[in-house]
């Protein structure tokens, strides 16, 4: 079972764009947040251990 469930993948520059699109006022906005999590699941999606994610 995979405890760090994604439910969906985007890129931040993605959201952003979406956000703006969507005219959502951004207050303050970072690409590069800490990401532990989703690091762990990146990983284990490269290595073939995380069966039927992206």
């Amino acid at each position: 079972m995979n405890l760090r469930r994604e439910y969906f993948y985007a890129t931040p520059a993605a959201v952003k764009e979406a956000l703006v699109e969507h005219h959502v006022e951004l207050v303050e906005y970072q690409e590069n947040a800490p990401a532990e999590e989703f690091e762990a699941s990146k990983d284990l999606r490269e290595t073939g251990q995380l069966v039927g994610a992206r």
